[in-house]
């Protein structure tokens, strides 16, 4: 639960760094670089967190999950951060495969 709660704040991390790289101009980063997390931070209380209110079926939550966590990673691989693209990915997929041989354990 840990390790899951670190990688949304990971996650948003690498939304701010992925807006503030791709804005254009001085003034536009503060707004990206403020609006981007918080956007992403309120679809995935919507959407993904456990309580949400209105969690959609496990593969399209796995879906979303891959274009989010994969996104990020990708851009950070090719905007010159590799390892940390890498890492948010791979924890990510590390992560999901946990959480699934754990739900398919019978009780």
């Amino acid at each position: 639960m840990l390790v899951r709660f670190a990688l949304e704040l990971a996650l948003l991390a690498g939304v701010a760094w992925c807006a503030w790289a791709a804005a254009r101009g001085y003034w536009w980063r503060w707004p990206a670089l403020g609006l981007a997390p918080v956007a992403v931070g309120v679809a995935w209380g919507a959407w993904l967190s456990p309580r949400a209110p209105h969690r959609p079926a496990e593969p399209a939550r796995v879906v979303i999950e891959v274009l989010l966590f994969g996104g990020v990673g990708g851009w950070l691989w090719w905007h010159g951060h590799p390892w940390l693209g890498v890492a948010l990915a791979g924890t990510w997929a590390l992560d999901r495969a946990v959480i699934e041989r754990s739900s398919s354990r019978p009780v």
